[in-house]
């Protein structure tokens, strides 16, 4: 995550999801799992970040507004505001925005350098210790390997880790044009299944929106009932996953293996 995409399309559908999942926008569903955001924040200002033109005032611009109102709506103060210099787009004021539920923890120590790697990732073990659900937002998503000393992604080993801290996982990752969505989804959710140990494929979900993005759940046993549930709701609302006036296509898309 960099600080050029705070608040662009990408961010208004993961906290779409995330505030789903929270109960933020689904408070029928009780006891909310405490969430934690691990933000994998790279300091470097790199490419992107310029897809903020969903917040401009138009018709089509109303199916994102309808999915989620009060995050629209934050999300457009926001950004309007950096855009006129009142503000600088930046991952450490996220958490100031009343996105997210208020118990929410943040890890946004910035991950430099491959030599403390180990320390960086041990600190975010300590920070989400209390939350049962973590977001982890690397540029780019998982790396296959065990160990990765990559800045954009997030490495098979840490994702063991978190859960075998009993964490359950959403996890970023990004997919471009050259790729086909499903053959992908499938690929990473084949290797999640089989470096975890898990008895069912986990939830990927590809949002289709400027530039495609994946997302994928990976429910821990000590939260199946309840993150489960959580899940299939928000893959039932037709304004996320049903084709909105001015649109060829739904917002997201159910990707996940039987």
């Amino acid at each position: 995550m960099r600080d050029s995409f705070v608040g662009d399309i990408g961010d208004f559908a993961k906290y779409g999801l995330l505030r789903h999942l929270c109960g933020v926008t689904d408070p029928m569903l009780e006891n909310p799992l405490p969430l934690g955001v691990v933000w994998y924040y790279n300091q470097s200002p790199g490419p992107g970040g310029n897809a903020i033109q969903y917040l401009n005032v138009s018709d089509s611009n109303i199916a994102y507004e309808k999915c989620d109102s009060e995050l629209y709506n934050i999300l457009q103060r926001e950004v309007g505001m950096s855009m006129v210099g009142k503000i600088k787009r930046e991952v450490k004021q996220i958490k100031d925005w009343s996105i997210l539920p208020s118990n929410t923890v943040y890890y946004e120590e910035p991950l430099q350098s491959s030599k403390i790697r180990l320390e960086w990732f041990n600190g975010a073990l300590e920070t989400v210790k209390n939350a049962s659900v973590i977001f982890v937002d690397p540029d780019k998503g998982m790396d296959k390997n065990k160990i990765t000393t990559s800045s954009e992604h997030i490495s098979i080993g840490e994702i063991k880790d978190f859960y075998k801290n009993r964490k359950s996982l959403i996890i970023y990752q990004s997919l471009n044009h050259t790729k086909v969505a499903e053959v992908y989804a499938e690929k990473i959710s084949i290797a999640l299944k089989d470096a975890l140990g898990l008895s069912t494929h986990p939830w990927a979900l590809q949002w289709r929106r400027i530039v495609g993005r994946l997302f994928f759940i990976v429910v821990h046993p000590d939260h199946t009932d309840h993150l489960n549930l959580r899940v299939r709701t928000f893959v039932k609302n037709p304004l996320w996953f049903t084709i909105q006036p001015g649109f060829y296509h739904a917002h997201f898309k159910n990707l996940s293996l039987p």
